[in-house]
């Protein structure tokens, strides 16, 4: 017995002496590899969707105008909306979707980009347009209308693409209930 265990406590130390040097190198890569994974998957910026872009298309006078959105459905999206973002691309923005129509009011506190805000009707016809939203303005912005969506783009959007109230509104990619 006592040979057996001398024999067992040679191995472990010559484990400790030479194995360590050439597992631990593989270790070292294997969680270095699993670490950059779960942060490439689990990482999210404010913007990150894995899901593809939803889609609202305009249908102004003379042309459809595509809009990339971001969805505000949950009471949390709806709250932080955009705020605390510091630029939105061009033709991008975010949709506000209420279950039912009503009188909406929204307003700019930490929001740090100016935007225009278009309030679409059940109908999917526009209510109405606030144009270039003062950042950071605690001030109510709202129509006198009901609307059950509302759509946040960039300041100067509805000027550049001519959009107006009565204009036509169609989501693609995603379905409202």
């Amino acid at each position: 017995m006592r040979c057996s265990m001398s024999l067992t406590s040679q191995r472990f130390i010559n484990f400790l002496e030479i194995g360590w040097k050439s597992i631990l190198p593989k270790h070292i890569i294997f969680l270095t590899v699993g670490f950059c994974l779960f942060n490439f998957f689990c990482s999210g910026s404010e913007k990150s969707n894995l899901a593809p872009p939803a889609r609202v298309v305009i249908q102004s006078q003379d042309k459809e105008v595509l809009v990339l959105v971001e969805l505000a459905k949950t009471r949390e999206q709806k709250e932080r909306g955009l705020m605390f973002r510091q630029e939105l691309e061009e033709n991008r923005g975010m949709l506000f979707i209420e279950p039912y129509p009503k009188l909406l009011q929204f307003w700019m506190k930490d929001t740090y980009i100016p935007l225009d805000l278009i309030f679409i009707g059940e109908d999917m016809k526009i209510k109405g347009i606030i144009k270039n939203a003062k950042p950071q303005s605690t001030e109510s912005l709202a129509i006198d209308r009901l609307s059950r969506f509302v759509l946040e783009v960039n300041a100067g959007f509805a000027d550049k693409h001519n959009v107006k109230e009565g204009d036509a509104v169609k989501f693609l990619g995603f379905t409202v209930e």
